[in-house]
């Protein structure tokens, strides 16, 4: 908790924050509205722009995402991984695609809702 509070003091001072918002697994939700609370009673201006958005469990094949052990994916990681997925199993069900319409679909299948 103590890293936490300096960590926000850290965040306003250094960046300035409108908003800090903590993307942390749901089991941490607990902590993440006492670390509010105490910040707010400690006078932090910005204890009202802090939101802990949460997220459950992930599972890696090395074991549960923990941000504080290094074990994490990163979004580019993730859509680099996806882009790849897409494009070996476009290219596999259309064989005779092009190469450039073969990215295109790829990365639309990766980055596109």
């Amino acid at each position: 908790m103590s890293q936490d509070i300096y960590l926000a003091h850290l965040k306003d001072e250094e960046f300035h924050m409108d908003r800090s918002i903590y993307v942390v697994a749901s089991e941490q939700e607990l902590h993440f509205k006492q670390l509010f609370r105490i910040l707010e009673m400690l006078g932090f201006k910005q204890s009202s722009k802090c939101h802990h958005l949460s997220y459950g469990l992930v599972n890696l094949p090395s074991g549960r995402m923990k941000s504080r052990e290094g074990t994490v994916v990163e979004a580019d990681q993730l859509l680099e991984e996806v882009t790849k997925l897409a494009s070996q199993q476009t290219a596999q069900r259309h064989p005779s695609i092009k190469t450039a319409n073969l990215m295109r679909r790829s990365r639309v299948i990766a980055w596109e809702r």
